[in-house]
């Protein structure tokens, strides 16, 4: 996805892009890994060392966390230090799976501004507050868009989520919690009616490298009086659905 997304930019730019490892430049992103990893390592004088090399460390490890609680594949009979693992392959398979995913993606604010603040840059640290001031403007209107969901579903566990999406509504139409939630759909759920999810990925990609970036103002409006009152909306729908017996 990386190189698609190099060679998306310069298509859409009119430049070449990465062509010199490998057949259209195939082999870039391992190279550009390889780049990375052997950089000579610079700490600006003035910084707080010890949580200046902590702060991207920790982004790494609750975004990697959050894949935890998540099924991956069918029961094969594990144990993982005296637990049976039943059902999904998932360790350990949580009463509260979508809360812990939506706690420890909500982790992820503080390495920005712990980076911020210890690289001892004004600049930096303006920007790391943005940043998370972005963050949680996103995360709010993503959780009361999900509460939809665990209305209908009536737990957190994940993999009760996913069976509950199993047969059909009004007899007719598949339950995917896109038919009884439109707005949650338009929010959450786009991509179930895209035919790969490599059409979506390049529509990223198109757009970003086509339209110029919002502004902060712009973006924080964005998130607070449009996304947030679509989410509110859209769990009040479903609480009529469900106090009207549609679900």
């Amino acid at each position: 996805m990386v190189w698609v997304e190099r060679r998306g930019s310069a298509l859409i730019q009119d430049r070449l892009g990465p062509n010199r490892v490998g057949p259209l430049g195939l082999f870039q992103p391992i190279v550009d890994v390889v780049k990375l990893l052997t950089k000579e390592v610079i700490t600006p004088a003035g910084v707080r060392p010890l949580l200046y090399i902590l702060a991207p460390a920790i982004a790494v490890v609750v975004a990697l966390s959050t894949f935890i609680a998540i099924p991956i594949g069918k029961d094969s009979g594990l144990e993982l230090f005296g637990h049976a693992v039943n059902g999904f392959i998932v360790a350990p398979d949580l009463n509260i799976g979508l809360l812990y995913v939506f706690a420890m993606a909500s982790f992820g604010v503080y390495p920005l501004l712990l980076a911020g603040w210890s690289s001892d840059n004004k600049y930096a640290l303006i920007g790391g507050v943005r940043a998370s001031a972005q963050a949680i403007s996103y995360e709010i209107a993503m959780i009361i868009s999900i509460v939809g969901v665990l209305m209908s579903s009536g737990t957190l566990r994940l993999q009760p989520i996913v069976d509950a999406q199993s047969g059909v509504w009004m007899g007719f139409l598949p339950n995917w919690n896109v038919f009884p939630q439109p707005i949650g759909a338009i929010i959450f759920m786009v991509a179930v009616f895209a035919s790969k999810v490599a059409m979506l990925l390049w529509f990223f990609v198109w757009v970003r490298w086509t339209l110029p970036r919002f502004r902060y103002d712009q973006l924080m409006a964005l998130g607070w009086k449009v996304m947030v009152p679509l989410a509110v909306l859209n769990f009040l729908w479903v609480g009529v659905a469900m106090a009207l017996g549609y679900m």
